[in-house]
Formats: C-alpha cells, sequence, structure tokens
C-alpha cells in the first residue's frame, strides 16, 4: 500500500465517471448517421469539444483525442512530484504514437490516418502530434523527435539514418528505450512500495507482449538475421527460448501455439485465445483492460487505479473513432461485441 497516491487515487476515481463506459458507447454505436454521433459527443463532452452538427468524421475524432488529452493533463497536474513515477505510462502512450508516425511515413499515409488513435501527453502535446505526422520520411520524424528533446530520438537516429530504415529493427530500438528508460523510472519510486510492483509488472508487461509480435511477425519469414537479436530481455514470462521458438515456427498459428504455451497462466494468457478472433492489438488491448482491473482491485490505494483508468481511456478512444468511421461511411450499426472497452 502507498498511503501518498490515496489523494490522486481519489481524484483519478471521480475522472472515471467521465469516461462514457461500455453501455453508453453500445448507444452511441447504434446511431443512424453521424449527426447522430455528433449530438452524443457533444452531450458527452460539452462546449469545450466545440462539436456541431456539421463535424466531419475526423473533426469528431480530433475531438475524441482532444478530451483525451486533456483527461492525461488533469492527472499529470494532480501528481505534482509524482509525476515521474508515471514515466513509464506516458512513455508507452509515446511509444505507440512514434510507431505509428514511423510506419506512416515509411509507407507514404496521409497525415490523418498517423494521427487515428493518438493521445497527446506531456512530452507530445498534441501539436507536435499534428507535426510528427505531416512529417515525409522516417529521417525526418527522427529529427523532429531530436529537436523536440525527446528521449526517443537518439536512440532512433542510427536506424534512421539509413536509405531503407527497417522497421522491425526501429521497433527493436524504440521498444528497448521504452524498456531502460520505465525501468529506471521504476526503481525511483520507494522499496517495497505497491507503485514500484505495480509498474514493474506493466513494464515487464509491455515488453513480453512487444517480444510475442517481434515472433509472430518473423514466424515463417525466410530471412539470414538471426531472431535473438530482435528479442528484448525485459521481459518476464517470455524468455529467449520461447521466443526463439515461435519466431521460427513455420505460420503464425504455429507461433502463437508457442506463445499460448508460453503465456499460459499469465494475465496475458488471453491474449492468445482471443487472437482466434481478432488482431493481436485488440486482443492485446482488451487483456490489458482485465488485468489493470484486477490489479487495481489486488492494490485499491496504489498506481493500479491510474494504470486502469488509461488504460480503459486508450480502449474508449478506439471504441469513439471505430464508431465515429462507420457512421461516416454509412456501414452497419457496430455491434456490441465489437467494442473493446470492458468497463
Amino acid at each position: 500500500m502507498s498511503r501518498n497516491w490515496v489523494d490522486l487515487v481519489a481524484r483519478v476515481r471521480g475522472l472515471s465517471g467521465r469516461l462514457l463506459g461500455r453501455a453508453r458507447l453500445a448507444d452511441i454505436a447504434r446511431s443512424r448517421d453521424l449527426i447522430q454521433v455528433a449530438a452524443s459527443l457533444d452531450e458527452a463532452y460539452g462546449a469545450a469539444s466545440a462539436i456541431v452538427a456539421g463535424s466531419s468524421a475526423e473533426q469528431l475524432e480530433n475531438a475524441v483525442r482532444r478530451a483525451a488529452a486533456r483527461y492525461i493533463r488533469i492527472i499529470t497536474r494532480w501528481c505534482g512530484s509524482r509525476v515521474r513515477y508515471l514515466e513509464p505510462l506516458f512513455l508507452d502512450e509515446d511509444r505507440r504514437s512514434i510507431r505509428a508516425f514511423l510506419r506512416g511515413a515509411a509507407a507514404s499515409t496521409p497525415s490523418a490516418e498517423r494521427l487515428a488513435g493518438l493521445v497527446a501527453t506531456p512530452a507530445l502535446p498534441e501539436r507536435a502530434l499534428e507535426e510528427l505526422a505531416r512529417q515525409p520520411s522516417v529521417r525526418d520524424v527522427v529529427a523532429l523527435l531530436l529537436s523536440l528533446g525527446h528521449p526517443f530520438g537518439a536512440a532512433l537516429v542510427d536506424e534512421a539514418k539509413r536509405p531503407h530504415p527497417d522497421l522491425l529493427r526501429l521497433d527493436l530500438a524504440l521498444n528497448t528505450e521504452y524498456a531502460v528508460r520505465s525501468t529506471r523510472a521504476v526503481r525511483r519510486a520507494p522499496a517495497g512500495d505497491s507503485v514500484r510492483r505495480d509498474l514493474m509488472q506493466l513494464v515487464h508487461d509491455r515488453i513480453d507482449l512487444e517480444n510475442a509480435s517481434t515472433a509472430l511477425q518473423l514466424a515463417a519469414q525466410r530471412s539470414s538475421t538471426e531472431a535473438a537479436q530482435f528479442y528484448i530481455p525485459f521481459g518476464k514470462q517470455l524468455d529467449l527460448a520461447a521466443f526463439l521458438a515461435a519466431a521460427s515456427a513455420p505460420s503464425a498459428a504455429g507461433a502463437t501455439s508457442v506463445l499460448r504455451r508460453a503465456f499460459h497462466g499469465s494475465p496475458m494468457a488471453p491474449v492468445f485465445r482471443g487472437m482466434l478472433h481478432t488482431s493481436f492489438e485488440e486482443a492485446v488491448l482488451r487483456s490489458e483492460q482485465r488485468s489493470a482491473a484486477h490489479a487495481a482491485r489486488r492494490a485499491p490505494l496504489g498506481v493500479a487505479p491510474i494504470i486502469a483508468f488509461l488504460v480503459q481511456l486508450r480502449a474508449e478512444v478506439r471504441d469513439l473513432r471505430y464508431i465515429i468511421w462507420r457512421a461516416a461511411l454509412g456501414a452497419p450499426s457496430a455491434a456490441p461485441d465489437m467494442l473493446l472497452t470492458l468497463a
């Protein structure tokens, strides 16, 4: 238990009441058109959202992202000096954003697509996200990160300088830097404190899942590159032997079977069962919500409820984007089982 977090946890629990939740998301998903979605979001977010009846899908998605960023700013302000302990949470969000920008630049996708589902953080505010999304190349993305003083910039420089940067190696550099910096931040928390335990578990889980994702990408590929060099030794559940077995499997299904055995009994085990019906990323988000909610019940006065809030916030942003674009395209209403938000 950490009594130093009681006030923050109480405030975050109050803030949780502003999240839409699964039931309300399901109601919005039944909207007949984009106008009805806009009306529901205007009611949910209030005048600050600047949503009007004629808002486009892109404008509505931006309003959702801005609302999520406001929640993060509020929590950051409430943290005060304790914010340094939450670095693994905010760096994780930045890691996801930067990965999207690197992949978007490599594929030359429109900037709006690169911003899809991303949430601003203290180190990458909205203006920085928009500027990063406009960069024409991987090298330019990394150059801008360096000029912004973001800690991930230096880790990506070497690969970004190559004529044709390899996305898997960029992921490796990004994830390794995340693991190093997050582990260092967690160790600043008082020894024996539930804050340290819960944040270290989060870092272990994130790296284990990144290693699993890499193994799935390597499976069934013919490559002269040794898979071992893509393994990040900061996880806890997936050891090198299991990683190599998955990475050398003859198919993605074979790799999934190996990973299912490796993660058996862990909080992330449902990911590798859920992949039968959804993508890896969606299965991860569902499992992260369950794991975070369980941790918050186990340690209700520490950092776990804050982690649970931020994971649910990410799921809500995803679901609202899904609802908005289905309405914009005139697709049938989203079925409740297509929503990722669990609470």
